[in-house]
């Protein structure tokens, strides 16, 4: 079970799923049928990977946002014959 309190449009709760999580851990262990990973361990990696996307996110939005912005100012203020659709 993965822990979230933040929500996406819909109202779900924003997670990853622990078994997805857990295969994708086991992709790059050595030893694959040897290797463990504890409960715990899989619940704060989940959080972690959890948090890890959802400031990537925050970031890439707010990165094309300031693009947008630029761009929009350029095309409206600097060339007054272009029109930013």
């Amino acid at each position: 079970m993965a822990a979230s309190v933040e929500t996406t449009e819909t109202n779900e709760p924003m997670t990853f799923k622990p078994k997805t999580i857990q295969e994708i851990l086991k992709l790059h262990f050595k030893k694959k049928e040897k290797t463990r990973i504890s409960g715990d361990a899989l619940r704060l990696t989940t959080e972690v990977i959890r948090v890890f996307v959802k400031e990537a996110s925050a970031r890439a939005a707010l990165q094309a946002e300031l693009q947008y912005s630029t761009y929009h100012y350029f095309c409206v203020k600097g060339m007054d014959d272009l029109i930013l659709i």
